[in-house]
């Protein structure tokens, strides 16, 4: 925890000194969907937050982060994790959750009506430390829409998660996400997001409903906060806050 918040601040005081050159930031966070739009070319961005939970009768916490990089013209590639991890599960455990790797090819810009489309795989790394339970290697592939608006914009994310590939009893499941958001006043905006976890296997439907409010302090720095209700599956409730920020460009 004191690490995450050294973080925070060091970012912060990098947004104080930053040039006024770089481009806006792109957030994805706090919903969970993403949007078909990369990163410019050549620049870093980060997303970093708090997460608390409850599943099955357990309070959680993790400190989920995400790196993006603009690589070249539609492509985008994205390292992240859950972070540093606590859950109250056998008398407690607090270690280091699973990272995933990202790559994200738009090939189509929004034109009128048509919104923007793009393609993402992923790939989640068994790292979580031996405390957290949840260690798993997963296959992710998404098909991303995205259509804005005046103030307004949209986010459809459909595709096929396939999880713990290393165990006895594999996951997989169908991503049904729909997202909208909208300037409401000044610096502020809303976020509403229905998402739907299909199952294919042997277990139960994850739907959650999320409610998000964000704060755009300057175009390179976005605060948001949200809550998630979950259903079947999926955790009885989620408060979910952090930030998103244009670090630098690169090249």
């Amino acid at each position: 925890m004191r690490t995450t918040v050294v973080v925070w601040l060091i970012v912060l005081l990098a947004q104080a000194h930053a040039g006024a050159g770089e481009v806006a930031a792109n957030p994805g966070r706090p919903t969970f969907s993403d949007n078909a739009h990369p990163m410019a070319t050549g620049y870093l961005e980060l997303e970093l937050g708090g997460a608390f939970y409850r599943a099955g009768g357990v309070d959680n916490a993790a400190t989920p982060w995400l790196l993006k990089l603009g690589v070249a013209g539609p492509f985008e590639f994205k390292v992240g994790g859950d972070g540093f991890v606590y859950t109250e599960a056998d008398n407690d455990h607090f270690g280091y959750g699973n990272m995933q790797l990202w790559g994200k090819l738009r090939f189509l810009n929004q034109a009128g009506m048509r919104p923007a489309m793009a393609v993402m795989l992923g790939v989640g790394l068994p790292t979580a430390s031996d405390e957290i339970f949840g260690r798993s290697t997963d296959l992710y592939a998404l098909f991303l829409m995205s259509g804005r608006f005046g103030p307004m914009g949209w986010d459809i994310n459909v595709g096929l998660d396939a999880r713990a590939l290393d165990k006895d009893d594999q996951i997989f499941d169908v991503p049904a996400i729909l997202a909208l958001s909208a300037t409401i006043y000044g610096p502020l905006g809303v976020a509403l997001e229905v998402s739907d976890y299909i199952p294919l296997s042997d277990q139960d439907n994850q739907l959650n409903l999320l409610g998000a409010l964000t704060w755009t302090v300057h175009p390179r720095l976005v605060f948001d906060v949200a809550f998630v209700k979950g259903f079947y599956g999926s955790p009885n409730w989620q408060i979910l806050f952090g930030f998103t920020t244009t670090l630098a460009k690169l090249w």
